[in-house]
């Protein structure tokens, strides 16, 4: 599947850009107190020492509140890509994002799954739901990103005999170690614009001193799944030309909920 529309390349070159991008994300990873620094690794060894069977759960504008709103739910997806490749998590990530004209879910070429919750149901509610489907796989981990104190009670509360199989990381920690990758590589020119974004730029809304609302994010969401869809029908075409054409597909526990969800049996 095609990159996200609108991408933007920051410098003359990727390797040039690389270089003042991981000096500047130096500069702010030192700024980090101590504390955070400890959460930081503590988090990090953890996914280190997850089962092999490890799936992640993305609470998308959660994650995108702890930044402030400064990127764009394409923007944390794209950072999300680069940090599942840099740990290891690879085919095994679940997007979440609020809103979209229905619930459907997308495939990357890189295994990464994106569903938007649809006018019905929310993120949240789709999260809850849907950790049961991994913690009913053998040698299975769990973990959420999100700061949600209401979602994580629905879902401790509804797996509690399953609780040490779930590990909850804070959006603002995952924001971190979205930086983090970003500076150790950048695979994209969207990813070097998310470096720009961090060293200080604002969204067009932030910028004209405005606050995202609800609306907006119901305006980004249908924009974006209709992107996708679209993205979605050009890469079948591309793949049916093409019978060599290499993906990394999502697991198997991913792609059972692609085949529910899509087939409208899993709302």
């Amino acid at each position: 599947m095609r990159e996200f529309a609108n991408e933007e390349v920051v410098g003359n070159s990727h390797s040039g850009v690389r270089t003042r991008v991981k000096r500047r994300m130096e500069v702010k990873n030192a700024a980090l107190s101590n504390r955070a620094l400890r959460r930081l690794e503590k988090t990090r060894d953890m996914f280190s020492k997850a089962k092999s069977g490890a799936h992640v759960l993305i609470d998308c504008n959660n994650v995108r509140a702890a930044k402030k709103f400064e990127w764009s739910p394409e923007d944390i997806f794209e950072g999300t890509r680069i940090w599942a490749k840099d740990s290891g998590f690879t085919g095994r990530v679940l997007f979440v994002l609020d809103h979209g004209p229905q619930q459907k879910a997308f495939v990357q070429d890189d295994g990464t799954v994106l569903v938007l919750s649809g006018p019905i149901e929310s993120a949240d509610d789709i999260i809850a739901r849907e950790i049961g489907l991994f913690l009913d796989l053998p040698n299975q981990d769990v973990f959420v990103i999100t700061a949600d104190q209401r979602l994580m009670g629905r879902y401790y509360n509804k797996y509690a005999l399953q609780r040490a199989d779930i590990h909850t990381v804070p959006s603002i920690i995952f924001v971190w170690m979205l930086e983090s990758a970003l500076a150790r590589g950048l695979g994209s020119a969207r990813a070097a614009r998310l470096i720009q974004t961090n060293q200080g730029t604002r969204s067009s809304l932030e910028s004209k001193g405005a606050k995202e609302t609800t609306a907006d994010r119901i305006t980004e969401a249908a924009r974006l799944f209709h992107y996708l869809e679209g993205a979605e029908m050009e890469d079948a075409i591309v793949r049916d030309r093409s019978a060599a054409t290499q993906r990394q597909g999502p697991s198997r526990a991913l792609q059972k909920y692609l085949e529910l969800v899509n087939a409208g049996s899993h709302s």
